[in-house]
């Protein structure tokens, strides 16, 4: 083992790698490819997310209706529905209402942030009480925000580790090369 530990130049490694023969390519189920490398480029075929949704609990306003609310001088909001995360809208937004929403659930049309729960105040009738408010696309993750239909998430040559499993099935594969 004389050596064995010594240490090599960059050149010197490309030079030993160069002896080394190619051990073919295959096809796996993602699930068995961590650990394994790469034979070409991954590229999405769908955006990701598909739909706009929510990064948390609360309620699904237009941010332009919720502008200036404070603790002070809350605005106020009409109910108008509740998005089940895994079920599509079936509810759509107008100036002065809010539809109830969970993490992950589908955002509804008409809408362009999510009030946190903590930040309101259920009324009896079937209303909120803002106490602050939201930017634009606040707790929303938007279409494609992850990856966009035709981005290269993953290049050949990558040793697969399991977040690029997960983002390998975020896109619909089911075996990678």
């Amino acid at each position: 083992m004389k050596g064995f530990f010594q240490t090599r130049t960059r050149q010197e490694v490309l030079e030993i790698a160069a002896g080394f023969q190619s051990v073919g390519k295959e096809t796996v189920v993602c699930a068995e490819a961590s650990g394994r490398v790469l034979a070409a480029n991954v590229v999405s075929p769908c955006d990701v997310p598909h739909f706009s949704r929510t990064t948390m609990d609360g309620y699904a306003v237009m941010a332009s209706d919720v502008t200036g609310a404070s603790a002070d001088t809350p605005m106020t909001l009409k109910v108008v529905g509740r998005v089940e995360m895994g079920r599509p809208a079936q509810c759509a937004l107008g100036q002065g209402t809010a539809v109830e929403v969970g993490t992950g659930a589908a955002l509804p049309d008409g809408a362009d942030a999510v009030v946190m729960i903590e930040y309101t105040e259920q009324l009896p009738d079937n209303s909120i009480a803002l106490v602050r408010p939201v930017a634009r696309y606040e707790n929303v993750m938007r279409v494609g925000d992850d990856f966009r239909k035709g981005d290269t998430i993953l290049r050949a040559g990558k040793r697969l580790a399991p977040k690029d499993i997960a983002a390998l099935t975020s896109v619909g594969a089911v075996h990678v090369e």
